[in-house]
């Protein structure tokens, strides 16, 4: 599991493997096209589905609307 990793990396790794691994690490992250995409698709699509929710909430418990404004509609 995860966390076994994270402890045996925090009590148990390899020193100079470790200070040979932070010496190497660079806080540049380069994106491919794909990963690229990825994100932007599953952005789209959590906004998507976020908006569909906070929709689907004011279709139930009447958001905007008054009953005044709903007679007057009938009459």
């Amino acid at each position: 599991p995860w966390y076994a990793q994270a402890w045996h990396l925090a009590t148990g790794a390899d020193h100079e493997l470790f200070q040979e691994t932070l010496r190497a690490y660079r806080y540049q992250v380069l994106f491919t096209p794909d990963a690229i995409l990825w994100g932007v698709i599953s952005a789209l699509l959590l906004a998507w589905l976020a908006e569909l929710l906070v929709l689907m909430f004011g279709l139930i418990f009447g958001a905007g609307r008054t009953r005044r404004a709903q007679q007057r509609h009938w009459r």
